[in-house]
This record gives structure tokens, C-alpha cells and sequence, in this order.
């Protein structure tokens, strides 16, 4: 047979193919997982501020619908004023008391509401913010209300005046400031080192945890 013959070259070319072919070399295997690491370092801080901001819209959501809730509840039903139980007009409530009332009430009944998503706390859905008139535990609401010795909530206050806000006390909703929400119901973003810093500081210093 001719030692010539194209099947003969052909074969002879596809084992050299064949012998040149080999996998990644330790050190290549290690520079790609390197690359790797380092792609990871840059998205991961950036996912991780992309689900705070998230959080943080859903907190401003949440104050707006309380807002709403309590303004709609005032013009109503309350002629003109929040009452934090029907037939209570004299109960003393502060801070967070007055939100947590809009649960008792059932104004405002999905227990989400008034947990920030940022926040560790949790009100065991809804249960623990089912006790009436009763001392609320801090984790059973994320935000701070209306200073009972301010007097209550009426219609006629100026929209200036703040509402509710994100809890200023430790553990903080968030670690760069808070959401307030004020009587016309619109919600602002208040950039801050520490949450609890802003405690005395006009309009939180109307307001409670």
C-alpha cells in the first residue's frame, strides 16, 4: 500500500491533534478562580446595597400606608381627631402605642405593616399586637409615633408636623438615617450617621419609640 496514501495522512494528522490537547495548568486553574474572587468582592457590596435600598423603599411604603390609614380613619370616623380605642377619648398613649392601635381597631390589620423590613424585630404576626391597652414589647413595632404628651392626633395639624418614623433606638432600622413620614402622609428620607442621633432634633423630637 502506498505509505502515501491522503487516509494515511489523515490519521497521522488527527493523533497529532489529538496528542497536542491538554487541560488547564494549576496555575491557570488558580488566576481563573482568582478573577473569580475578585469579580465576587465587587458585585457583592453592591447586591448588598441594592436589597437595603429595597428594604428601605418598603419601610417608606409601609409609613405612607399607616399615614393614610390614620388620616382617612380621622376625616371618617374620628370627627377630626385619632382616638386610640372607640370610647377611650382619655387614654394616654405614647409612641409606638399609637400606631400599634390601627391593628387593634382594625383599621390597618396586616401585622407587616408595622415591622420594618430592615429591622430585626417581629410581632409574631400580628399576636402580640393583638394585647389591648397593655405595654407593647420594642420588637412587636419598628417605628416610632405620635408623644402622648403632645396631645392626640387631630385633623388640623400642619403638614409639617411629623407623624411616625423609623424606631431611633438600638438595634436602628437602618444604619444611614430614616424614613419620617408627616401629616400630609408624605414620607421623606433622612440622611444620618445614627438613627438615635436625631432623637432631640426637631420634628423626631415629637415623636417616640
Amino acid at each position: 500500500r502506498n505509505s502515501s496514501d491522503p487516509q494515511d495522512t489523515l490519521k497521522g494528522g488527527e493523533k497529532q491533534v489529538k496528542k497536542g490537547k491538554k487541560g488547564f495548568t494549576l496555575i491557570e486553574l488558580l488566576v481563573v478562580i482568582a478573577i473569580i474572587a475578585i469579580l465576587a468582592g465587587m458585585l457583592l457590596p453592591a447586591l448588598a446595597r441594592a436589597r437595603e435600598e429595597a428594604r428601605k423603599m418598603k419601610c417608606k411604603n409601609n409609613l405612607r400606608q399607616m399615614a393614610t390609614g390614620m388620616v382617612q380613619y380621622i376625616d371618617q370616623f374620628g370627627k377630626g381627631r385619632y382616638y386610640t380605642w372607640p370610647g377611650q377619648e382619655t387614654a394616654i398613649f405614647n409612641g409606638a402605642q399609637w400606631i400599634v392601635s390601627m391593628y387593634w381597631t382594625s383599621l390597618l390589620n396586616e401585622p407587616d405593616l408595622y415591622l420594618c423590613p430592615s429591622s430585626v424585630d417581629d410581632n409574631d404576626d400580628g399576636g402580640e399586637l393583638a394585647r389591648q391597652f397593655t405595654p407593647l414589647r420594642p420588637i412587636d413595632c419598628s417605628y416610632a409615633g405620635r408623644n402622648g404628651i403632645r396631645g392626640v392626633i387631630v385633623d388640623k395639624m400642619p403638614t409639617s408636623t411629623a407623624m411616625m418614623c423609623d424606631d431611633n433606638d438600638d438595634p436602628e432600622n437602618h444604619d444611614d438615617g430614616m424614613n419620617i413620614t408627616f401629616f400630609d402622609t408624605h414620607v421623606e428620607w433622612t440622611q444620618a450617621v445614627r438613627a438615635s442621633d436625631m432623637a432631640t432634633e426637631k420634628p423626631i423630637d415629637q415623636l417616640q419609640n
